[in-house]
């Protein structure tokens, strides 16, 4: 919201809430306006109230998505691109891509050491900033 129509806004709101002796002789004495005014101001706390609610939920929901964030990036690049494994010889292979050499690999005796080369080589050859389902470059 611009500071202008804010400004605006918060004027309109000293306005409605006005009840002085000058504001009351402009408008009907029958209290038609007066009860007008007071409903208007009514609804202006329970707007009010709602953005407050609605600000307050947002700021939990971005602590939650950032704090997913953080925790997505604390997860090793395997579990998060989900290489193929299979034997290669006498060792298995952890392959991200299309081959070897367009892809990223990792190699070891066991399924866990093959994963866990793999983390260094994407660290090194890709970085933990390119880490999604997108592929390899």
């Amino acid at each position: 919201m611009s500071d202008e129509k804010k400004t605006s806004d918060q004027q309109l709101v000293k306005w409605l809430r006005d009840d002085s002796d000058e504001h009351k002789a402009f408008f009907p004495s029958d209290g038609s306006y007066f009860k007008m005014h007071t409903q208007a101001a009514n609804r202006i706390d329970q707007l009010e109230a709602q953005l407050r609610d609605s600000q307050d939920q947002l700021a939990a929901t971005t602590a939650k998505l950032e704090q997913a964030e953080a925790e997505l990036e604390a997860l090793p690049p395997h579990l998060l691109m989900k290489p193929n494994l299979s034997l290669d010889g006498n060792k298995w292979c952890a392959l991200y891509g299309v081959d070897l050499q367009e892809g990223v690999a990792g190699f070891g005796e066991t399924i866990e050491d093959a994963l866990k080369e793999f983390d260094i080589e994407w660290n090194r050859q890709v970085g933990p900033a390119a880490r999604t389902t997108e592929g390899v470059e």
